[in-house]
């Protein structure tokens, strides 16, 4: 079954990368938690359920130029899916380069995503989970 959750996860980045949300949301629960509350960043909040989900995803959307969301690294850890991300865009009113990584616990029960989970690094996501980053309990990068 995690194997299928990390396919979710997947898809999910395609979605989102092609700005199609009605299918970003058919991977998703209906209340699906968004939190990004771990992040220093203005937009750190945890947003509840797909309205909310689409208002961030939309208004985050007409601030870039262009902007490209990698799934540089996924882990498998059962219902959990941890994902190492690299984010680069262009503003679109100012046309600064962004270049950032950071990284994901998504929560995937029956098919869907109910929960996405944002950290400032890697290591602390992978601790989220009770993974380490070396792989030392056997668990590798899928």
């Amino acid at each position: 079954m995690s194997q299928e959750n990390v396919e979710i996860v997947r898809r999910g980045f395609e979605a989102y990368n092609a700005r199609d949300f009605p299918q970003l949301a058919n991977l998703m629960t209906p209340d699906f938690v968004w939190d990004m509350s771990r992040v220093d960043a203005p937009t750190s909040a945890r947003y509840a359920g797909l309205p909310e989900l689409r208002g961030f995803v939309e208004t985050w959307s007409e601030s870039f130029a262009s902007e490209d969301v990698v799934a540089e690294e996924v882990y498998d850890a059962g219902d959990q899916v941890v994902v190492i991300v690299r984010q680069a865009g262009r503003g679109r009113a100012s046309g600064i380069e962004i270049e950032q990584r950071f990284a994901m616990v998504w929560s995937v029960h029956d098919g869907r995503a109910s929960r996405m989970d944002m950290y400032r690094t890697p290591e602390e996501a992978l601790k989220a989970v009770g993974l380490e980053e070396s792989g030392d309990d056997g668990r590798s990068p899928s």
